[in-house]
């Protein structure tokens, strides 16, 4: 065992990394807060729209698990830390991005832009409903698709699973709507907008 595989072992029996069930957690990396909120804000995520606090990525980098901000919502799953059903579409796109560029799958020069969510709740905090987001600003004749499945758990219960569909776009296109949007909005860094 390497020193850096024994250094990440004993991290994690320390207890300082989150402590959920992914399997052997030797087959994982974890990214810190700092380390995902840096990547997010790259797409023009403010503090308070990030959903993903930490994520694990594992040795091939095929399988991604994020760590997500839950919130106690009073009448809903009593006692037990709940996402509200936008909140769990944010939670799987914020995954799906962090990954791709934290495993280095994002090609050189190139940035990625969400174009839909397609969320199927089974046991969210919000009755049922139908979550498609488009919020690609502008198509790009040579963009790539990107597609992810996603799904959100608690303990053993599947609150939510869906696909989370995206475009490669060159990064100057990306850099150049990602400013628009932010003058657009006068400030704020969401770019999403949600139709239900």
């Amino acid at each position: 065992m390497t020193s850096k595989q024994e250094q990440d072992r004993s991290h994690r029996e320390g207890q300082e990394y989150p402590n959920i069930e992914i399997g052997d957690p030797r087959e994982y990396s974890y990214f810190s807060r700092e380390q995902v909120s840096s990547v997010l804000s790259g797409f023009g995520y403010g503090e308070n729209m990030m959903r993903v606090h930490g994520l694990y990525l594992n040795t091939d980098r095929s399988i991604s698990v994020g760590i997500w901000n839950a919130t106690q919502e009073e009448g809903h799953f009593i006692e037990k830390p709940v996402l509200r059903g936008v909140e769990q579409a944010e939670s799987i796109a914020q995954t799906m991005l962090a990954s791709l560029v934290l495993a280095e799958r994002m090609p050189q020069g190139q940035s990625v832009r969400l174009t839909s969510i397609d969320v199927d709740y089974r046991n969210a905090a919000i009755p049922p409903i139908e979550l498609n987001t488009i919020v690609l600003l502008n198509e790009s004749e040579n963009s790539r698709a990107v597609t992810c499945y996603g799904e959100v758990r608690c303990g053993d219960s599947m609150l939510s699973q869906g696909f989370v569909r995206g475009a490669l776009l060159d990064r100057s296109i990306s850099e150049r709507l990602l400013e628009r949007t932010a003058r657009q909005q006068s400030g704020r860094t969401n770019l999403f907008t949600f139709k239900g």
